[in-house]
């Protein structure tokens, strides 16, 4: 198998893999899944799902933040906000940086979502945790 095949293979098992349920902090029946994620075949319609995802799990995170916020006093909530906008640049650097492992292409555009996507997911599960106090 040469490199290009490895790559779009493993590219493609991160892309499928990101829109499984199991991935995503609440889970997604088809109905709430981005139309554009119904089987994807070219690297512009996987490029297309891991964007709608990425948004799809931003929306997400803004409810969950927003419910946490409003729970803390004033203190507590500067500290959230710094605290979120330390992870935002953390989470942005990293799936950049990630992307740029890869060959450079069509597909980075794609990875780069799909990074963005789960450490989203991650982090309103993070958040999540606060709501459960």
């Amino acid at each position: 198998m040469k490199g290009g095949s490895i790559f779009y293979l493993m590219l493609s098992l991160v892309f499928f893999g990101i829109s499984s349920p199991m991935v995503l902090s609440q889970e997604l029946s088809p109905s709430k899944k981005p139309s554009v994620c119904n089987q994807p075949q070219t690297q512009a319609e996987l490029n297309n799902c891991a964007a709608a995802l990425y948004q799809q799990a931003d929306i997400r995170l803004n409810e969950v933040y927003k419910q946490v916020i409003s729970k803390l006093n004033r203190r507590d909530g500067e500290k959230l906000i710094d605290e979120q906008l330390a992870w935002i640049q953390r989470r942005d650097a990293s799936c950049k940086d990630q992307g740029r492992m890869r060959p450079a292409g069509s597909a980075y555009a794609g990875a780069r979502d799909a990074c963005l996507a789960s450490e989203t997911d991650k982090r309103t599960v993070e958040l999540e945790k606060y709501l459960q106090k």
